[in-house]
């Protein structure tokens, strides 16, 4: 018999709970401050007073989750994209030098007969440029977007069962299996990349070329990619 087993879960903040935080900063000094003056103390003295819990709501004390990301993977654009270990930094260089050479060379050595439409028709010339782009683009994408990582959970308190049995939304039984590296269970179909040192939903590989694991999120950008540099290639 299935045990369905449901992972906790936490509600989303509301979206102005920034704003929130800061108003409640903004109520508190104020209100020290009105103390203070009539007990003869400052408002500095009194807020030190009431607490780490009191400050703790400053909006100066949140942390991004990308600053203490606990893997191997590395940010940029103010965590916004996201790719793999420096170690991949060699094979990622040598993909984007293979990438762009051919292109410069093809547009420097038939650029004049690209754009003449008595030797090229119009439609030849723009459709190099769109698979020359093409290819750039999904390779960024697939280079710099999350391949479907697994938020790590806490430490439990104990040891977990390496495997355990719940039943999805549609009444199939599924077996997930403990990661504890990450704390979690994985689903299906998911893998722990030693790469990266995540846990991946529907992990195909990961690829030193594309810095990056190919995941759920990204699976379809890099076919995209892989179909563009045919193209390519083709056009060369």
């Amino acid at each position: 018999m299935a045990v369905q087993s449901t992972a906790p879960s936490l509600p989303p903040p509301p979206k102005n709970y920034i704003q929130r935080a800061r108003t409640q900063q903004r109520n508190l000094t104020a209100r020290a401050a009105e103390v203070g003056s009539a007990v003869g103390r400052s408002s500095a003295n009194l807020i030190s007073e009431v607490g780490y819990a009191a400050r703790s709501v400053a909006p100066e004390s949140l942390v991004r989750a990308y600053k203490v990301w606990p893997t191997k993977n590395v940010f940029c654009c103010w965590g916004f994209l996201m790719t793999g270990p420096v170690e991949d930094v060699g094979p990622n260089s040598c993909a984007w030098t293979s990438l762009l050479t051919p292109m410069a060379i093809f547009f420097y050595t038939w650029s004049d007969i690209l754009w003449d439409p008595s030797h090229v028709p119009p439609v030849y010339s723009y459709f190099c440029c769109l698979a020359f782009a093409s290819a750039v683009f999904w390779f960024s994408v697939t280079s710099f977007t999350d391949p479907g990582i697994i938020p790590r959970g806490p430490k439990p308190s104990g040891p977990m069962p390496p495997q355990r049995t719940r039943t999805d939304e549609r009444g199939a039984t599924v077996y997930e299996t403990w990661c504890s590296t990450c704390n979690v269970y994985r689903p299906p179909r998911s893998s722990h990349c030693s790469d990266c040192d995540n846990c991946v939903r529907d992990f195909d590989h990961h690829c030193p070329f594309t810095r990056n694991c190919i995941g759920a999120r990204n699976y379809g950008p890099f076919v995209m990619f892989l179909s563009s540099t045919c193209l390519s290639l083709a056009v060369v």
